[in-house]
């Protein structure tokens, strides 16, 4: 069986806060964006047609990506799946 959960999060604060500091929260409390040596995201210039990219890519390039796509003002996608598991993934 398989759940997906989305959320949306707005940063409010007088302090700068970016996408990519929540994710590096979950990753270090055992969320993995990795499965099967691939990362599921939205690519850059998706333009909300949400067509999910899976690749085979760094964390770094994540965040890379996540940057660009943040100051764009675009939505950001990463599928995470928990503690080295498969809990998360949806099969693709």
């Amino acid at each position: 069986m398989s759940r997906t959960i989305f959320f949306e999060v707005k940063f409010s604060s007088n302090e700068e806060i970016y996408s990519g500091m929540l994710l590096e929260t979950l990753f270090n409390s055992g969320w993995s964006p990795i499965i099967n040596g691939k990362i599921n995201h939205l690519p850059i210039d998706d333009n909300e047609m949400y067509n999910w990219t899976e690749k085979k890519i760094t964390i770094s390039e994540l965040y890379e990506i996540i940057q660009i796509k943040e100051q764009a003002h675009e939505v950001i996608g990463v599928s995470l799946y928990w503690n080295n598991t498969n809990l998360g993934y949806c099969g693709r």
